[in-house]
């Protein structure tokens, strides 16, 4: 009987013993895997923790060792920083390239003083992105962003990283934009910064004392109120004629741009200098002003080919339309967005109602549109009817608006560049819960009196039945 017990006590204990060896030998395989590769889960709503297709990609094909500098302190606990950490660790698994180091802001201040990209100087939190003599700032406030339209908080971290491996690896062309003066233009601030923050040159020009660079990637006007003249618009004919690109902004009341107008109707658009009034609830949103800004349908072509199926929105306020007439110049003019057949253009700006009246545009009308010509050389013009849709704070940015990534896909379709942005920004606060009276006073009978009273029954059913065996 000894015996036997002492053959079963040391037949459990190499068990146990090789049981727990396995289960360390199993957890360190799994930890070496982990540190290459992603193995959890991702239940949250956005996918936080998922990667786009082109982030992976980039990743996959990088050749250039890259460097992340993350001027935080590597011990500090928070919400915030552990994304940040959480996102680093995942790039640092995509790629054998790419290296991440925390420096101590307090401890160190002197190294993010030697980071300044033009347009950002590195300070506490941001993240520095490097390839050889080339780098990148992003600050942390780049890397978060609330919502305006739902108040979530929403984490734009991976664009931002990936755009910027993007600029330092020369795997994006960077295009020089000029915007044109002398015409009491708007100064676009916002739509500027938008687009440095892109990697692209912001300059701006005046056509009628200086001629148009030769590395000018593409022109655009925001907004005139006075017109061109006849020379400025032969240096724009000439630009164009020799594959130029050109982007016109304006805004409903201004109708006294003959010239730029006439030019513009060559390339098949023909101003209505009219307020777009969207009265179908499905395609506007509120305003606080109780006029409805119209969220357009998106046409087919390359522009928006990528984007027509998201569930963002593309809000075009204070929209003017143009409508396509035939070109004089062999260009082919298309219509990118356009509203529904129940919204109208104001014609009479000075109305006090804004109900449709008799001298109002019949929609559906475009209000963003191209006009591209191939010869002799490859050549557009795009319409954009709303200065606001570029300018309205946060709605280039979050991840709510489709404006962005619209107006992504146009600067990279007239610079040549890809148009597949793909990476939004993801929801990390959670949402609200709400309840009516009713459902809160259910939840908590059932939870305070309802399941305790069922774990107890069971409870008794099961000791009783053991006790009678």
């Amino acid at each position: 009987m000894n015996k036997r017990k002492l053959k079963f006590g040391l037949t459990s204990i190499i068990t146990i013993c090789v049981v727990i060896v396995c289960v360390l030998v199993l957890n360190l395989f799994v930890s070496i895997i982990a540190d290459k590769s992603s193995l959890s889960i991702d239940l949250t709503r956005d996918k936080v923790y998922k990667f786009s297709e082109q982030t992976n990609e980039i990743m996959k094909n990088l050749e250039k060792e890259v460097k992340a500098y993350a001027l935080i302190d590597e011990n500090t606990q928070s919400e915030y920083i552990d994304y940040i950490k959480e996102y680093l660790d995942k790039y640092i698994a995509l790629s054998d390239e790419f290296f991440v180091e925390y420096i101590n802001p307090y401890e160190n201040p002197a190294f993010m003083q030697k980071y300044n990209d033009g347009d950002n100087q590195a300070a506490i939190g941001s993240i520095i992105i490097e390839c050889g003599d080339n780098y990148k700032v992003i600050p942390f406030e780049q890397l978060y962003q609330q919502n305006s339209y739902s108040g979530t908080v929403q984490i734009d971290m991976e664009k931002k990283v990936t755009d910027a491996i993007m600029i330092v690896t020369g795997k994006v062309s960077q295009s020089n934009i000029y915007f044109t003066q002398g015409h009491n233009e708007y100064d676009g601030t916002n739509f500027k910064n938008f687009l440095r923050d892109e990697g692209n040159k912001c300059d701006n020009i005046n056509l009628s004392n200086n001629t148009i660079p030769e590395d000018a990637s593409m022109l655009i006007t925001l907004a005139p109120d006075v017109d061109f003249t006849e020379d400025e618009i032969k240096a724009l004919d000439t630009y164009l004629d020799n594959g130029g690109k050109y982007i016109f902004v304006p805004v409903p009341e201004a109708d006294n741009l003959d010239r730029i107008s006439s030019f513009l109707s060559e390339w098949g658009f023909e101003l209505n200098y009219d307020y777009v009034i969207e009265s179908d609830s499905e395609r506007a949103m509120g305003a606080g002003n109780n006029v409805p800004i119209p969220i357009p349908e998106l046409a087919e072509h390359a522009i928006t080919e990528k984007i027509k199926d998201s569930s963002s929105l593309l809000a075009m306020p204070d929209s003017t339309s143009v409508s396509l007439v035939t070109t004089k110049n062999n260009s082919e003019a298309k219509k990118l967005l356009f509203t529904s057949e129940a919204s109208y253009g104001k014609k009479n700006l000075k109305s006090v109602t804004l109900e449709k009246e008799s001298t109002d545009i019949e929609g559906p009308l475009t209000i963003a549109a191209i006009s591209e010509k191939y010869q002799p050389e490859d050549s557009a013009i795009v319409f954009i009817g709303s200065l606001a849709a570029l300018e309205t704070s946060g709605v280039l940015t979050e991840g709510a608006y489709l404006n962005g990534d619209f107006v992504l896909n146009v600067i990279n379709y007239l610079g040549g560049a890809t148009t597949d942005t793909g990476i939004r920004a993801k929801q990390i606060s959670p949402e609200r819960m709400v309840m009516t009276q009713q459902q809160v006073i259910g939840y908590a009978i059932l939870l305070q009196y309802i399941i305790p009273l069922v774990i107890l029954i069971g409870g008794l059913v099961i000791w009783l039945i053991r006790r009678h065996k």
